[in-house]
């Protein structure tokens, strides 16, 4: 079983001390009902997982069976608090976006066995932890090699109508239309075309899910680009039980192509 570990430091960019929760795999021989797991390596390519508008870094944990999961596996899993903050630099002024890509992997990157290479760098989320986990791959490209996103705000000017006009303001500004912004998926999309760099990315979304829509419209949108992807439809709502069957096909898609066969 990995070793689980509840960490606070200090954040340059926020101005202050944060919770983060990692999962970090363990070398054992008698943990019952575990595989023995003995491990070669030094460095462990590693998860940065964001969690949705309505919880916290403890949510994975308590939601799924993360844990159980990730002891198949050798990753390193992060589970940083984003707030309700979209992984954005706030126009309040908190900036989570430079938390999530500069503090945070610098922390981990000291702290923990875990790698600094692009190719073993992703990040994954669902709902608003899914917008955030693109929106920071497109920006980023050159940091993650690959994201996964479950039950996404693909579309977030069609997801500003579920935010009061204060919380808005806070997180975008006085921007009433975020349409081919900075904060826009489907332009983000377009602009990582031009980089030399590209993410796999991968989608996932329950056909009953209010997001559906706009996770379909974002989809024809990557076909339009011919931006590869990968991307699972099942029944589902916007809930656990589906994020918890997801978060599985993630783990077996951040492995590397010649080792997904063998999970």
């Amino acid at each position: 079983m990995p070793a689980f570990c509840q960490c606070g430091f200090f954040s340059e960019s926020l101005g202050k001390c944060v919770n983060v929760n990692v999962i970090v795999p363990q070398n054992t021989t008698s943990n019952i009902g575990i595989a023995a797991m003995q491990s070669e390596k030094k460095l462990f390519p590693v998860i940065y997982l964001l969690h949705g508008l309505s919880d916290d870094h403890t949510i994975w944990m308590r939601r799924t069976a993360l844990e159980l999961f990730a002891a198949s596996y050798e990753y390193i899993i992060v589970m940083p608090d984003g707030g309700r903050s979209f992984y954005r630099n706030k126009a309040s002024g908190e900036k989570y976006k430079d938390f999530i890509t500069a503090d945070l992997p610098k922390f981990i990157e000291s702290t923990f066995p875990a790698s600094n290479k692009r190719e073993e760098r992703f990040i994954c989320g669902l709902s608003m932890g899914g917008y955030g986990a693109l929106a920071l791959a497109f920006e980023m490209p050159e940091r993650y090699g690959k994201a996964a996103a479950f039950s996404s705000v693909a579309d977030i000017q069609y997801f500003l109508r579920n935010l009061s006009d204060v919380e808005r303001r806070a997180i975008f500004g006085e921007r009433e239309d975020l349409t081919g912004s900075e904060d826009d998926l489907f332009y983000l999309a377009e602009k990582v075309l031009n980089s030399p760099f590209r993410p796999e990315v991968f989608m996932a979304c329950g056909t009953e899910d209010f997001l559906y829509e706009s996770n379909k419209k974002f989809r024809m949108h990557l076909d339009k680009l011919n931006f590869p992807y990968t991307y699972i439809e099942t029944p589902g709502v916007h809930n656990w039980v589906f994020w918890n069957e997801q978060i599985q096909n993630a783990l077996k898609f951040f492995l590397p192509e010649g080792k997904k066969s063998s999970k």
